[in-house]
């Protein structure tokens, strides 16, 4: 009787204790105290002296991951956030020997027990390997490693067929609780953890910071001591690259960033596509298959822009490269966001759209001979190729926007000038103006452009803001460098 009850009061209160840590609650070790000592009984009247044993260690370890977390949770900015500790490989190997030196060990002392009379253990080699699993995962929750998840899932599913085999039922259906808890904990210390930056001048450490298109990749190598390397490869777009062709590239960049093999932190990936998990899956495989210890978090490519305008201010983004977006950013947080539109549908204010436009007018004979002379010189195209290029082609999109240095260069002639003016006038009108919609008078007006072309139509947009209730505040070609700078500014380097 006392058994059943021990055992329905050890469910209760370590359902209560996963839960806590999965908010990562402090009150969650007080409980953990509890639960120790209640489970200690329950082992010891079963002769499972190992688990026994680990819940003598859970007492322990309560009191110093008390203070630990609290000495953690100090060092972040946002307080709501699970804060997490980066896993080194020093970490690992060394919990990878004891695990295997104290399963054997644990195991071998157990049956030298059983021969001193004590009770016997049926099952010492998986009552130890679980009892040491359990004691290396314990230590890394009190280092608030995101990966003890990992461990408590094995030590979980052990602990199940070890108290299922023993008839222990009550205990059998918290271990199933506690797999399920486990899972569940993985995810949402993901999705709400923040790192408590450990940037120092004396650790071999780097975090990356990637910027990609569908045409070339940025990649920036920041290491603990400042220096930064630099790397360009071929796009990495999720929608047009296999797991193949992805991993290629990452290898043909990690090793280039990191040839010392530093410790890689984390790394802050941009790129546009990314609409899902799914569409970030062969991305984030490739790249910890070179980094298996890195943080890897994804973000669009206007979230890129917006970071390398404004930091975590305020103001509207303008994209404006190949295509077009647009964003009113408020506070480090995209707030509204009105939709490109892509090539067909969109995509104003852009080379592509541009390139769009001339086309239409060239193949109605509204472009000026000598232009067209000069566009003939130069590639050569007649009708039937320009119609296969834009609706046969793959690259449709890439080839108009490939006709923008030539019309750019031409900005002077009356007929281009108006052309890109139309172009820009109708990105303003149909994107950029209505922002002031949604936010103060001083946020709305405060445009930051990212892009080549945005570049190259500088003087031109800074004109057609004496028409519009707007003010161009900063142009810059790619947001690469003044993301390094963002990231660094959170190092603290």
């Amino acid at each position: 009787m006392l058994q059943n009850i021990l055992e329905i009061f050890t469910l209760i209160t370590g359902v209560t204790y996963v839960i806590l840590e999965i908010r990562q609650k402090n009150a969650m070790w007080v409980l953990g105290m509890i639960t120790s000592l209640a489970s200690m009984l329950v082992f010891y009247s079963q002769g499972l002296y190992a688990s026994f044993g680990l819940n003598a260690y859970y007492l322990i370890t309560a009191f110093i991951g008390l203070w630990q977390w609290r000495k953690d949770k100090g060092a972040i900015e946002d307080t709501s956030k699970i804060h997490l500790n980066r896993l080194s490989w020093t970490v690992v190997i060394i919990s990878a020997v004891i695990f295997i030196g104290g399963t054997i060990g644990l195991a071998a002392g157990m049956d030298y027990m059983s021969e001193l009379g004590f009770k016997e253990n049926p099952m010492s080699l998986l009552d130890a390997s679980v009892a040491v699993l359990s004691a290396v995962a314990t230590w890394w929750l009190v280092k608030s490693y995101l990966q003890q998840w990992w461990l408590w899932i094995a030590a979980n599913a052990l602990s199940l067929i070890l108290c299922a085999t023993q008839g222990m039922w009550w205990m059998a259906i918290l271990y199933i609780l506690y797999v399920v808890a486990t899972v569940i904990g993985l995810r949402h210390w993901k999705k709400h953890g923040e790192y408590v930056h450990c940037f120092g001048k004396n650790t071999e450490n780097m975090f990356i910071v990637v910027e990609s298109g569908a045409t070339k990749t940025a990649w920036r190598a920041v290491s603990n001591d400042g220096s930064v390397r630099a790397v360009q490869t071929a796009g990495l777009s999720p929608t047009c690259l296999d797991l193949e062709h992805t991993q290629e590239i990452v290898r043909k960049a990690i090793p280039e960033l990191n040839p010392e093999g530093k410790h890689v932190d984390e790394i802050f990936f941009y790129g546009a596509g990314l609409v899902s998990p799914q569409s970030c899956a062969a991305i984030e495989e490739a790249l910890q298959m070179w980094c298996p210890l890195a943080n890897v978090h994804f973000y669009s490519d206007i979230l890129a822009a917006a970071r390398a305008l404004f930091g975590d201010g305020s103001g509207v983004v303008a994209i404006m490269g190949t295509g077009s977006n647009s964003c009113l950013y408020e506070n480090g947080e995209i707030t509204r966001n009105i939709r490109p539109g892509g090539f067909i549908l969109g995509d104003e204010g852009s080379g592509v759209s541009l390139g769009r436009a001339f086309l239409a007018d060239l193949i109605k004979g509204l472009v000026p001979s000598e232009i067209e002379m000069d566009f003939n010189k130069e590639f050569g195209l007649d009708y039937a190729q320009i119609v296969r290029k834009v609706y046969k082609e793959q690259a449709a999109s890439a080839f108009m926007a490939s006709l923008a240095p030539f019309i750019l260069a031409r900005k002077n002639e009356r007929y281009i000038h108006g052309l890109i003016e139309d172009c820009l006038e109708s990105f303003i009108e149909r994107a950029l103006e209505r922002y002031a919609d949604n936010a103060t008078e001083d946020i709305a007006r405060k445009v930051g452009v990212v892009g080549s072309f945005g570049c190259a139509c500088e003087e031109m947009l800074r004109n057609l803001s004496q028409k519009h209730p707007l003010e161009f505040v900063r142009f810059i070609k790619s947001p690469i460098d003044e993301l390094v700078t963002y990231h660094r500014s959170k190092y603290g380097i």
